[in-house]
Formats: C-alpha cells, sequence, structure tokens
C-alpha cells in the first residue's frame, strides 16, 4: 500500500508531535512501516517546508520525513511523458528507445531530483539537506515551481470560451500542443527526435483520446484537474496549478493520500468517480482500513 502524505500532514504531526493524537499516528505510521508499506512525497513537499521561517521546524519536519523512509513521486511532466510514449509504442507509432515501464517512485531524493529538468543530480542527498538547500537557494525553487505551475492567463482565457458556449472548438488545438508539449525532444538513447515525428505521433493521438485517458492515469488526472479549473466560479490565484499539480501524480498511482485540505480531498474524490484511480483521500492514519 503507498499512502501520500501531505504537507499539512506533515507539519500537523510535527506540531502535535507530543499531543496524544498525533503521538497515536507516528505509532500507526511505525506500524505501517513495519508491515511493508510505503510512505510517499514528493518536492512539492520540500517547497512548501523550504518556505518556513523557522529553521528549527524545518529541521524537525524533515526528520520526521526521513525518520518514515518515504518513497519520492516523479516530476508529474516526467511521469507524464513516460505514459505517453509507452501508449505510442505499443500501437508502433514511436519507433525510438523509451524506457521499458512507468517510473513513478524513486527510492531515494536524488533519483527524485533526476526526473527535474536540473540538471545533475549529487548522490546521497538526503530530504532534509534538499529542504534547506531551496530555502537558501531561489533558482532550484523556481526550477521545481515552472513544473507545477499553471498559467493564470491559460485558465481564465479558457474560462472565458467555456462562457461563450466555445471550448469544443479550441479543444483539438489545446490537445495537440499539450501532448505535443509531453513528447521528448531526445530517446532514452539521447538520440534526437525530429520534430514532424512527434508532430505525426500527436497528430495519431488526438482522434485517440478517450483510449490515452484510460491507459495513462496521470495524464487523465492532469486534464481532469485542468477542467476543474477552467469549469468553477473559485478566484484564479498564482499558486493554483501548483496547489493541484502535486495531487495528480498520488492520485494515478497511490492508494491513499493524507490531507486536511478540503479543497484537494473533494478534487481527488470527483476525480474517482471519473476515472480509475486508486487513491482515496482520508484525514488521518489512522481512517486508513487495512
Amino acid at each position: 500500500m503507498l499512502i501520500y502524505l501531505d504537507h499539512c500532514y506533515l507539519v500537523n504531526l510535527q506540531r502535535g508531535f507530543n499531543d496524544t493524537l498525533y503521538s497515536a499516528e507516528w505509532e500507526i505510521a511505525q506500524s505501517l512501516n513495519a508491515a511493508g508499506h510505503r510512505f510517499v512525497v514528493s518536492a512539492w513537499n520540500m517547497v512548501e517546508l523550504a518556505k518556513a521561517a523557522r529553521a528549527d521546524r524545518r529541521q524537525e519536519t524533515a526528520t520526521i520525513v526521513r525518520n518514515m523512509i518515504p518513497l519520492y513521486l516523479s516530476n508529474n511532466n516526467f511521469i507524464k511523458s513516460q505514459e505517453l510514449q509507452l501508449f505510442l509504442s505499443r500501437r508502433t507509432q514511436w519507433p525510438f528507445v523509451i524506457s521499458p515501464e512507468v517510473q513513478p517512485l524513486n527510492e531515494t531524493v536524488s533519483q527524485m531530483w533526476s526526473t527535474y529538468n536540473t540538471g545533475p543530480a549529487l548522490i546521497g542527498e538526503i530530504f532534509g539537506d534538499y529542504v534547506e538547500h531551496l530555502a537558501a537557494d531561489r533558482h532550484d525553487l523556481d526550477i521545481v515551481l515552472r513544473e507545477f505551475a499553471d498559467s493564470p492567463n491559460l485558465i481564465r482565457g479558457a474560462r472565458v470560451a467555456a462562457g461563450r458556449g466555445a471550448i469544443a472548438e479550441p479543444e483539438p488545438i489545446i490537445n495537440a500542443e499539450w501532448i505535443f508539449g509531453l513528447l521528448p525532444e531526445r530517446d532514452r538513447a539521447q538520440a534526437w527526435i525530429p520534430e514532424p515525428a512527434r508532430r505525426a505521433a500527436t497528430e495519431f493521438i488526438l482522434p485517440n483520446m478517450a483510449d490515452l485517458f484510460s491507459e495513462c492515469h496521470t495524464i487523465h488526472a492532469d486534464e481532469l484537474r485542468f477542467r476543474r479549473a477552467i469549469f468553477t466560479n473559485r478566484h484564479i490565484h498564482e499558486n493554483d496549478g501548483a496547489d493541484t499539480q502535486h495531487v495528480i501524480g498520488a492520485l494515478a498511482y497511490c492508494d491513499h493520500f493524507v490531507t486536511n485540505d478540503h479543497a484537494l480531498r473533494d478534487f481527488i474524490v470527483d476525480s474517482r468517480l471519473k476515472g480509475r484511480f486508486p487513491c482515496s483521500p482520508v484525514e488521518m492514519l489512522s481512517q486508513i482500513n487495512l
């Protein structure tokens, strides 16, 4: 069983570590680890924790995370690209060297960080050290934020089109640019993939979007997330994309998502009704039925 831990839950666990409620949660966490279940965190946990003003709070939370011996979620765009290439390869539409399977989870921080476009990852990095690095280095922090971000203007423009009843007309164009953007310029052997080949693969996918969503769960989760952002009256904030982007990998590959954020819980519940996702939201580990 894979259990994703949202930042807000980890902060509450750290602050209430000596309270009866969270002491019991920690005991449950240790029991789950002993039974072979795995916790999962992501780069977004690091980003959120790096924003904390007090170094001692950052370090205490990082220690809790490290003691949980978690897996680390890959970059969402990396996962989506792997899903997409495998989808094409199964249909003999992608004659390039690819990974034999999707790699959504990593045993080390270094492996996770290698799925981001940050240059070489250093061997031996640990969660707490990298939190402190992000707290001090705005450059690498911005790299992660870019990977998670949506353009608020893009969402606003799509809302205007939807309000005019015109969302269906530009949808194939939007899908084409979205899919094309997920296809790499080089294959796994670093051989160049010509643009015409990437355009042809994109054209093949467009009439097969239903099959794509059925087989590529992170891509489907991202599509549901973006549609939810469009068809809502919620005020648009600059970090809205980041607030929901970190959910989609866990939604596709984890069994539970532990969070106190009701907006995220609502999105997960709604997505489970629309897709084949294993993930269910809980507020506490004690709510997980073993």
